[in-house]
């Protein structure tokens, strides 16, 4: 590199490296062929690779200072690069991305490289068949928010870790002691764990058993009552019919990209999947998520916040999640865990800290 650098003439080529957050990994250069890296060892062997020519990418200057603010720069370029899927873009699966962006002497490959820039991709933005890449800095994380903020609606996800609330129960096993951790929980004043869950083992349906009696299972699977609120005897240990809150289903008729009909037997009441997520397991669509926006019941329609990037199709099999609104009503109503609430409804709001007082009419 040092031999390339004193010459006459400059022999060196940018060199791109994408890696998203799956792994997938893209390479490109703006030389005039494509060019094979190797030998780099250490935290740089990730740059090893083949990278693909493509017409001019044009990366703007590096904003960076001494005071810790993000230092940032854009990528522009037509979108030639043929391993993008630009649908993919549109996924998010670009979104957060890792980059790369280096020289190398193109006369003699196995010299070092210069390093310009590692960083994140943040805003995409496509025209014109062009794409406009966003390189975060390293200090963008110095910049991310980690502490939670006092809100009135709950700040945990339902389903997650603080939430407690268990989305995907195990299935129901011979002589296996169950508990209702709730109730031991509740005694010592403490955060509660939710009593044990199990669904059934025999074809599934809308229908989970939540533990409100502990004890052990018997030798074979009872004979479930599936009536929501009614209790199911097994052994010694009593079963309440709960509601699944997550369902298999089948698309049946398609609106659009982000409206369409399931087939799936429930009774689940209108808006019960609002505010929940549909997730693809299969066609192009397969892996992705997406927030509900509203369900109906009587006609097995699914509006989703935003379209699915690739086209919905009739038999794409999908998993509807419950949603939550994050209130203390549905918490303690529906889920009956305001134990694990992380809201705070009781804490007045900005309005009330500006507030001064009104004199006394007639005074």
């Amino acid at each position: 590199m040092d031999t390339a650098l004193a010459g006459t003439s400059l022999r060196l080529s940018r060199c791109y490296l994408i890696q998203r957050r799956d792994a997938t990994q893209f390479r490109f250069t703006d030389h005039d062929n494509d060019l094979v890296i190797s030998g780099q060892t250490g935290d740089v062997a990730v740059l090893n690779g083949t990278y693909e020519t493509v017409l001019s990418p044009d990366p703007s200057s590096v904003n960076a200072d001494m005071e810790l603010n993000v230092d940032n720069m854009e990528i522009q370029g037509p979108m030639a690069i043929s391993a993008i899927d630009v649908d993919d873009i549109d996924a998010g699966l670009f979104d957060g991305a890792d980059v790369w962006i280096f020289a190398v002497d193109w006369g003699d490959l196995s010299a070092d490289i210069i390093r310009f820039r590692k960083g994140t991709i943040g805003e995409i933005k496509r025209f014109d068949d062009q794409y406009l890449f966003e390189v975060r800095g390293a200090t963008q994380r110095l910049f991310e928010e980690l502490t939670e903020l006092y809100t009135g609606f709950c700040a945990a996800d339902l389903g997650d870790s603080r939430c407690k609330i268990n989305i995907e129960p195990s299935a129901w096993a011979v002589a296996t002691a169950y508990s209702n951790l709730r109730t031991a929980k509740d005694a010592l004043n403490e955060q509660g764990t939710p009593a044990a869950v199990v669904k059934p083992l025999a074809a599934p349906n809308d229908r989970w058993f939540i533990v409100s009696i502990a004890g052990t299972s018997g030798g074979s699977e009872p004979s479930w009552d599936t009536t929501i609120g009614n209790t199911t005897v097994d052994n010694t240990v009593t079963w309440e019919t709960i509601r699944a809150r997550v369902m298999a289903a089948v698309v049946a008729t398609v609106t659009s990209n982000r409206e369409f009909t399931v087939t799936l037997t429930t009774d689940a009441p209108d808006a019960f999947f609002t505010l929940g997520h549909c997730r693809f397991e299969t066609g192009l669509n397969a892996g992705l998520l997406v927030e509900i926006k509203s369900w109906t019941l009587a006609t097995k329609t699914v509006v989703c916040s935003l379209r699915f990037p690739f086209a919905v199709a009739a038999s794409d099999t999908l998993t509807l999640f419950a949603g939550c609104n994050k209130t203390r009503d549905v918490c303690i109503n529906t889920y009956d865990n305001i134990r694990n609430s992380r809201g705070f409804p009781d804490v007045p709001s900005q309005d009330e800290a500006f507030r001064t007082p009104k004199s006394p009419e007639g005074s």
